[in-house]
């Protein structure tokens, strides 16, 4: 199990990691490999790598998960969290959240090695959360799952109430095809 014990001292502002949460998991020749979402004390949130030969004991890695080219979005992000990782065709695909100026938004990064992550874009929908993508294309389109956030009542909180299925041909233009559940 992994709890803030096992976060290694990364940078002064996570020597307290009072949290972990829900990571992206993937198991690949064997070995399980998790993005964990660590938040200090101050409630900053980074993404952390995690590593294990038989899904129990992990070695967390002391380095920040970083989208390369992120900085470059002209949205202000304020964090990134709830990653969830695919494999498709060889390469693996993290879909995260982000929080901007403009809401939830989801992005995608890419890697092959979980050390470089290299940012494909941030999508354009607007308040949305908890995607994931399908592990096979259907022809030339990525397949997406995800929950669009609805404000329903004046003053409550913004959540969603349904899961719907997008497909996209770059991973960053979303087209809904349906309302799955």
């Amino acid at each position: 199990m992994i709890t803030r014990e096992s976060i290694p001292a990364i940078a002064p502002h996570l020597e307290d990691a009072t949290s972990v949460f829900n990571p992206g998991a993937i198991m690949i020749e064997g070995r399980y490999l998790l993005m964990l979402r660590v938040q200090s004390r101050g409630r900053e949130t980074f993404l952390v790598m995690a590593e294990s030969p038989d899904g129990i004991e992990f070695d967390v890695r002391p380095e920040l998960v970083h989208f390369r080219g992120i900085e470059q979005e002209k949205e202000r992000i304020y964090h990134v969290y709830d990653p969830r990782i695919t494999e498709i065709e060889g390469s693996y695909y993290v879909v995260f959240a982000a929080d901007t100026d403009n809401g939830c938004r989801l992005g995608v990064a890419q890697t092959r090695d979980f050390e470089t992550f290299e940012l494909v874009g941030l999508g354009r929908d607007r308040d949305i959360r908890n995607g994931v993508l399908l592990p096979e294309r259907l022809g030339d389109r990525y397949v997406r799952l995800a929950r669009p956030n609805t404000q329903h009542t004046r003053g409550e909180p913004i959540s969603g109430d349904q899961i719907v299925l997008s497909e996209s041909n770059d991973l960053v233009r979303w087209k809904r095809v349906a309302s799955v559940a």
